[in-house]
């Protein structure tokens, strides 16, 4: 008798196939070709050799553009340029002795060598001059103070 009940326990009922079920698999099926067909079209290939010669002039020209770019002036040929320009334009330029935040005052922290120094004059004459140091010579500028008509800047000049 368990001979039985083992053969009736393996007995496994599989339904056949009906006209929907097989329209679903067929549409399934075409679905995934219409897929992939539609997908390889707008695939892109990766890059043959003939463009890689001109990928790698483009990117030896780039190169080429950042090794021309002009380190920083000499540190003290940039502070006798805004000695130089303060003289012109009639503002009072004072070094600054002290260094490092316990100074109280803010300067220059970073990898270059830098001097320091205050601006003093009226405001349009600081500030035009200040302005057009930018353009040619690396400075940082910190705090500033306008009283009596007269401004006052802490800036800090950087260089090799």
């Amino acid at each position: 008798m368990s001979s039985k009940r083992k053969g009736a326990a393996l007995k496994i009922k599989i339904p056949a196939f009906n006209g929907m079920m097989v329209a679903a698999i067929a549409a399934a099926i075409a679905a995934c070709i219409y897929g992939t067909i539609t997908l390889e079209g707008a695939r892109k290939l990766p890059s043959d050799y003939s463009d890689q010669d001109s990928l790698l002039s483009e990117k030896q020209q780039l190169i080429d553009d950042l090794n021309s770019v002009p380190v920083a002036a000499p540190l003290p040929h940039s502070w006798q340029a805004v000695i130089a320009a303060s003289k012109l334009a009639g503002v009072e330029m004072d070094p600054l002795d002290t260094q490092g935040p316990e100074s109280g005052v803010a300067t220059y922290t970073g990898p270059l060598k830098s001097w320091s120094g205050t601006l003093k004059g009226k405001p349009a004459d600081v500030l035009v001059m200040i302005m057009k140091l930018q353009k040619d010579i690396p400075i940082f500028l910190y705090s500033y103070t306008v009283s009596s008509g007269q401004m006052k800047i802490n800036f800090s000049v950087v260089g090799v």
